[in-house]
């Protein structure tokens, strides 16, 4: 398993780098630098942002704190646009491999988070299921 609480940590202590202007400057280079990108956000009422190449999901940006997730063969253009955010690139976001303390989730979303998802055995897709809105 790998442990996404290092990178959410150092994500959660710099918030005031990050903000829904940045989120949605962020989106707009994304789909500006992948050709035939495009987001779906509900900003203000959703915590991530989704990127999409077609029909699938190649990027979630976090619109709490600088942290982002994108497929390998777009975290290249992802960092040229958010170098100041926490970039993790994965090969799959349906993967369980990941695990993350619950706790940290809930403090970072202030809110309680579902208990529907294993926090020992995530998937990329799960973190965004239990922390959208």
């Amino acid at each position: 398993m790998d442990d996404l609480e290092k990178g959410l940590r150092q994500a959660l202590g710099n918030p005031s780098r990050w903000s829904t202007a940045k989120t949605r400057g962020t989106l707009k280079c994304i789909t500006g630098r992948v050709p035939g990108a495009s987001s779906d956000w509900d900003e203000g009422n959703e915590n991530w942002a989704t990127v999409s190449h077609g029909s699938r999901g190649i990027a979630y940006v976090c619109a709490r704190v600088p942290f982002i997730v994108a497929l390998q063969p777009f975290a290249d253009e992802v960092k040229a646009c958010a170098d100041d955010a926490v970039i993790l690139g994965v090969d799959d976001l349906d993967q369980h491999r990941y695990r993350v303390p619950r706790v940290l989730l809930e403090e970072i979303f202030a809110k309680p988070v579902t208990s529907i998802v294993s926090y020992d055995a995530l998937s990329i897709r799960d973190l965004w299921y239990a922390t959208v809105s």
